[in-house]
């Protein structure tokens, strides 16, 4: 079952963490994120994903969570078989650190969105291939910003081919817009990806809104709904 994102619900908002690896092995940083997701998944979080980068060296974990839930009151609640794994860590970012640096972590709420199929919500699967754009702005440019973002998704949205969603997020600090599209494969992704005339018009309709974009190509190595690690299954 994939993990899903409702384009406009007022009662849900969305945690997403950037994650560089600094351990030799990014699959132990991995597995512990999804020890994780699957436990906060039982005590607060809607849905969970976790994307890599194809090429770079990010990691992105993300929650759904209903809006007023506290993720450190969650973080209490982690069962001492997932802390084991890092023995008297008690919050999140110190039970990362051995393994990753926090590059930036935020609340969203997502604000707008696309489907092929015409479903309110994006659905994100373990396999696919995703595509994640950030963008920062100064907090009074995030509306225009916003909005200039939800106008280019109406007009390439239905023109690209292969993508099957697109998911636009805002930050609750008011400086960033997030855009997560998720694609049919790899091979249209990449089309899109290194078209670089498609980038330069995007560059082009945002003048004068952006501080500084961000862009990766990512799998999803881990959605709501695949089977939880063995760490929680002999609990």
């Amino acid at each position: 079952m994939p993990a899903v994102i409702p384009f406009f619900n007022s009662s849900k908002t969305t945690c997403i963490y950037a994650l560089k690896p600094c351990c030799p092995n990014v699959e132990d940083l991995v597995d512990l994120l999804v020890c994780l997701s699957c436990w906060f998944e039982n005590c607060g979080c809607l849905q969970s994903f976790i994307l890599k980068s194809m090429h770079g060296n990010m990691v992105i974990w993300g929650g759904v969570w209903t809006t007023g839930c506290d993720i450190e009151k969650a973080l209490d609640l982690v069962p001492s078989k997932v802390k084991s794994c890092l023995p008297s860590v008690e919050a999140f970012r110190k039970m990362l650190s051995p393994l990753a640096k926090i590059m930036m972590a935020n609340w969203y709420d997502t604000y707008c969105g696309e489907t092929r199929c015409g479903l309110p919500a994006a659905k994100i699967s373990r396999g696919d291939v995703v595509t994640i754009r950030l963008i920062m702005t100064e907090p009074e440019k995030q509306a225009s910003l916003s909005y200039a973002f939800l106008a280019m998704l109406k007009s390439f949205f239905l023109k690209t081919k292969g993508l099957s969603s697109y998911t636009c997020f805002k930050s609750h600090d008011g400086d960033k817009v997030v855009g997560l599209g998720v694609w049919d494969d790899s091979e249209p992704a990449y089309a899109w990806v290194f078209n670089s005339d498609h980038h330069s018009k995007i560059i082009a309709y945002l003048q004068g809104l952006i501080l500084d974009t961000k862009y990766d190509i990512m799998e999803v190595v881990y959605a709501t709904g695949d089977d939880p690690p063995l760490l929680l299954q002999t609990r």
